[in-house]
């Protein structure tokens, strides 16, 4: 989902894949294959953005940044790196801004006032939609997000918060628009909310 988010987001820009994702990889395998992609591309794209995922790790968001940003000086690349790590999946992020999403889908039951960072994310997005609907991540995932406010998200997850403040001196449509419309048309459909 990342990658199209990014690709949504930020049109124009590159996006890799580093093939070594999942909460049981190491940081140091990360790294070196990031380093290996961010040392060939350095001299077209500056700064190299890393957008990381959490999941299952024990170390906190803010701590495995700063110990991927660390092995990554280790990789001889040239040019800034700047990471983010949501905690624990970009589902946290659309989460942080949930009464927009509401707007567009119909949930079963208004989401506790009590924080989703750190939890699971997918999971407790997919608690709140309708049984009948079927949430895929890269077609949903990926709407959602940009349909979200980042001042909200930022406002009510730490995570968000820190990637974006990396960010600052970037020009990025979402963040400058706060949010973008919709683009999908496939409504949400259950007998539950009559929508056809």
């Amino acid at each position: 989902m990342e990658k199209l988010l990014v690709e949504v987001l930020c049109p124009g820009s590159c996006v890799r894949l580093i093939n070594c994702n999942g909460d049981e990889v190491s940081l140091e395998a990360i790294a070196k294959r990031v380093g290996t992609l961010a040392r060939l591309e350095q001299k077209r794209f500056s700064p190299i953005i890393v957008l990381l995922d959490r999941e299952g790790r024990a170390a906190e968001s803010s701590k495995i940044k700063r110990e991927l940003l660390a092995l990554l000086r280790q990789e001889n690349v040239a040019v800034p790196v700047i990471v983010g790590v949501p905690d624990r999946m970009i589902e946290n992020w659309i989460l942080a801004d949930i009464e927009t999403v509401a707007r567009f889908i119909q949930i079963k039951r208004k989401p506790s006032a009590q924080p989703f960072e750190g939890t699971a994310g997918e999971a407790r997005l997919k608690e709140l939609l309708p049984e009948t609907f079927t949430y895929v991540k890269t077609i949903h995932g990926v709407e959602w997000f940009k349909s979200c406010d980042s001042e909200t998200i930022g406002q009510n997850s730490a995570s968000f918060r820190e990637f974006v403040s990396a960010l600052a001196d970037l020009k990025c449509k979402w963040l400058a628009q706060k949010r973008l419309p919709l683009n999908y048309s496939d409504p949400i459909k259950t007998k539950e909310s009559g929508l056809e």
